[in-house]
């Protein structure tokens, strides 16, 4: 964008240098390229807002991931917690079956 934007100027003066244009051509000229600097500028605050969007999106994401994360650090500490608790018991109910079995 900043090289199109010195192409712009250095057309201008190339074209306001050379006298031989006339007036009329020249304000024209001038212009133009006004018009087309603002363009250029309109274009420069789409692609902010469409950064600024992406931006947010992608921290919404990552908040999302994050929280997913967590459940799933959660998930594993239950998981890990009723195992003990079943070889506990399973530990258990095999002394009981020991202890009968031996009587």
């Amino acid at each position: 964008m900043n090289t199109a934007i010195k192409m712009i100027a250095v057309t201008a003066f190339a074209a306001l240098t050379t006298g031989c244009a006339s007036n009329k051509a020249l304000q024209a000229d001038v212009a133009s390229l006004k018009n087309q600097v603002s363009t250029l500028q309109a274009d420069v605050s789409s692609l902010k807002n469409s950064s600024t969007t992406a931006s947010q999106a992608a921290a919404d994401a990552q908040r999302t991931a994050q929280a997913a994360n967590e459940k799933a650090e959660q998930a594993l500490a239950t998981a890990q917690t009723a195992n003990q608790k079943a070889e506990s018991n399973s530990a258990s109910m095999e002394r009981m079956f020991a202890k009968a079995v031996s009587k």
